[in-house]
């Protein structure tokens, strides 16, 4: 395997770099907000459309996740040919335009199709990311890179669930700063519209960023001579990898989705109630999960030198799936919330390991494009997650009564097929990297 070529050390100071890092994940988490939005006014929209528990399922992950996993291989060859600017600039025109349809859809066919829309604006700026940062930092820096895209993230989603409480609370006052045609929707789609804003801003800023393509560039020939070769000798270990990843992503998109609606719908929590306590638990959860990897990681370095990534994702999926046993014992929503955190904290662990893991595992020259491939599958997962809660809970009850079962019965065998995953590729991780 072709390791990256030594960096100047000036990588690590260089503010350039580190302003770049900051838009982009300004800019991911920006695009992140129509889900927790979205989480909010479940009820809304289930009312106003008429759905049923297996169409929101739909509507929030399959739509979304499947177009997608389908987008982010074409984006990330288009932003490896061509002026990344001009490609992130169009993801976030796109991803405005599909929320403000989302506001407008007056069934669920239309915000079915509304909503795949969101997922294809959104589906290039992760794996952009992690190409930059594998090409403007190295070493600890790169770590530290990519431990910040996590914590950013994670974090900042405990911020933006703030954000979105806000906006689905006051959408029906600030819609008298709309135009008379959207003010008069229903706060819902108002809230909605509200979302979608910013977005054109946020392009033109992206035109101004010092990144254009990949500082390699690598012909079809070469890519194929690179990455079929690759997968071909090391797809069980590969491929064990990012099916554990998957089935982590798959049951905490279940969880998340899912559980602060059972908060709303069974034990009478507000939306700004759920909205607070969601921003807590993320933001808690992400910080303790940052501490708890930074001092594990040293610890695992002598223990099990050359498997510290995979161990810790190990640790997070055993981690999950202890807690989400304990789910069905809650009967508040503070309780509720608290063991929700303690999931979240568990599966931050191994969310903080994952790129740094697949980027020592892939050449360079493949490198962003194995990277589109497991983040394909993420979204595949995350695009099954919420209908197969949904139709599981539809099928035990039809008035929504058993959504928590669902959602723990789903994410527990995610959880343990996934904690058997990792056991697997465990043993062949070390001779992958070398």
């Amino acid at each position: 395997m072709k390791v990256d070529a030594p960096r100047s050390p000036s990588a690590w100071a260089s503010l350039a770099a580190w302003v770049t890092l900051l838009l982009l994940l300004l800019m991911g988490l920006y695009t992140y907000m129509d889900r927790p939005l979205m989480t909010l006014l479940t009820e809304d929209m289930r009312r106003s459309l008429d759905m049923s528990d297996f169409q929101i399922g739909l509507v929030q992950g399959f739509s979304f996740a499947l177009l997608a996993a389908i987008a982010t291989y074409p984006i990330a060859w288009a932003a490896d040919r061509f002026d990344r600017r001009l490609v992130i600039a169009a993801s976030l025109l796109v991803w405005a335009l599909a929320i403000f349809l989302c506001a407008l859809a007056d069934s669920f066919t239309q915000l079915f199709l509304a909503s795949a829309l969101v997922g294809i604006g959104e589906a290039g700026l992760l794996p952009i990311t992690y190409a930059v940062i594998s090409e403007l930092f190295k070493g600890q820096a790169r770590v530290l890179a990519n431990s910040l895209v996590i914590l950013f993230g994670r974090v900042g989603s405990g911020a933006v669930f703030a954000v979105v409480g806000l906006i689905a609370t006051h959408a029906g006052a600030a819609g008298a700063w709309l135009p008379t045609d959207l003010a008069s929707l229903e706060d819902w789609r108002i809230a909605l519209v509200l979302l979608a804003v910013p977005g054109p801003l946020l392009a033109i800023t992206a035109l101004a960023l010092p990144i254009r393509r990949r500082v390699q560039d690598v012909s079809p020939t070469t890519e194929k001579a690179i990455i079929l070769p690759y997968l071909r000798v090391h797809w069980h270990s590969f491929g064990s990898y990012a099916v554990g990843v998957g089935l982590l992503v798959l049951a905490i998109t279940a969880l998340m989705a899912f559980l602060p609606v059972v908060a709303m719908r069974q034990m009478g929590a507000s939306q700004a109630y759920v909205a607070n306590a969601m921003a807590l638990t993320t933001i808690s959860g992400m910080g303790l999960a940052f501490l708890m990897v930074m001092s594990l990681a040293a610890v695992l370095k002598r223990r099990v030198p050359g498997r510290e990534p995979i161990v810790l994702l190990l640790i997070s999926a055993g981690g999950c799936l202890l807690f989400v046993l304990v789910v069905p014992l809650v009967s508040a929503p503070l309780q509720l919330f608290s063991v929700l955190g303690g999931i979240f904290f568990s599966f931050s662990i191994g969310a903080m390991s994952f790129p740094t893991g697949l980027q020592e595992l892939t050449p360079v020259e493949g490198r962003a494009r194995l990277i589109a491939l497991v983040i394909m599958g993420n979204f595949g997962m995350t695009a099954v997650a919420q209908p197969i809660t949904g139709l599981l809970s539809d099928t035990l009850d039809k008035s929504g009564g058993q959504l928590m079962t669902a959602a723990v019965t789903v994410a527990a065998v995610a959880l343990f097929l996934a904690s058997l995953s990792f056991v697997y590729c465990s043993r062949h991780y070390a001779a992958l990297k070398e």
